[in-house]
């Protein structure tokens, strides 16, 4: 396992500490908020962010009318209150011109989808959620090209995507991804690509990435994160769990072992699941 920068996970909990704010720290470093450790304090920034956002004429009424909502973004900018009205402004904007819900494909909000959106997906929702009720996706790095389909269509499925996630959380909780890179070369790195994706999630999804689990990575993912950690917000870097081999241990410590695909080391028979998916990669 490689394990995440420690003066990362030393800042990290440093920042929170020093706003006195009650939260609860993941073994990976990550500071966990819930809703349930919501304190007064963070009530009173949730009150004064709703506030601005109302005042500033500019945000969308269902970015704010909701305390997990601003929670997420409050979370995102350590508790600015200014930071976080900039980044719902930004995020209202974005949400206003793309419109990120046409592109959501029905088929990604089925509890299991089918073989053929499987395949185009090049990944799968698991029919179970992890130890702590988040859904949990596996992606197949080595199906993505980086000349095709074009990058907008790109793009815009993966944004599906992550509308499809955050229906499926509900209005504050995460979800887990599983990456899955056996098989990656040199013609599935899109470093353009997933340049724009890190920003998509960090900007206009805060929070929504629960924890990311990296398997069956070689050498050539060592050079990539080297190009990818500096794009990552802290927090979000900090989620991410490089692990080794098929990553049974780590995963089973967040995952049921019956809800675990074998080919992780539970018993979860994903024969059908991942067949149409692995058949052609």
């Amino acid at each position: 396992l490689h394990q995440v920068d420690t003066r990362v996970r030393q800042g990290v909990k440093q920042g929170a500490r020093g706003h006195g704010f009650n939260t609860t720290t993941m073994a990976a470093g990550v500071i966990e908020y819930s809703l349930s450790t919501m304190t007064d304090e963070h009530r009173a920034s949730i009150e004064e962010l709703r506030t601005a956002a109302k005042e500033s004429g500019v945000v969308m009424e269902s970015l704010y009318e909701k305390d997990a909502t601003l929670y997420r973004y409050l979370i995102a900018r350590q508790f600015r209150v200014s930071d976080s009205l900039d980044m719902l402004k930004a995020s209202s904007a974005w949400r206003e011109a793309e419109r990120p819900e046409q592109y959501l494909d029905p088929e990604l909000l089925s509890a299991l989808p089918t073989f053929e959106e499987e395949k185009r997906r090049k990944g799968v929702w698991l029919p179970h959620v992890d130890k702590k009720g988040r859904p949990v996706v596996v992606g197949f790095g080595a199906r993505h090209r980086k000349n095709a389909p074009s990058a907008e269509e790109k793009l815009h499925h993966a944004v599906g995507l992550l509308v499809a996630a955050e229906m499926r959380c509900g209005d504050f909780d995460g979800f887990t991804i599983i990456c899955d890179l056996k098989g990656l070369s040199w013609s599935n790195v899109d470093y353009p690509f997933t340049k724009q994706m890190i920003s998509v999630l960090e900007s206009h999804f805060p929070e929504r990435l629960g924890a990311f689990f990296v398997v069956n990575s070689g050498w050539l993912f060592t050079a990539i994160w080297k190009v990818i950690r500096p794009w990552l917000d802290p927090r979000t870097a900090a989620k991410v769990q490089v692990l080794s081999g098929n990553g049974k241990n780590e995963l089973l410590e967040v995952i049921d072992k019956e809800h675990l695909p074998k080919c992780y080391g539970g018993e979860l028979d994903t024969e059908e699941l991942f067949a149409p998916l692995m058949k052609d990669k």
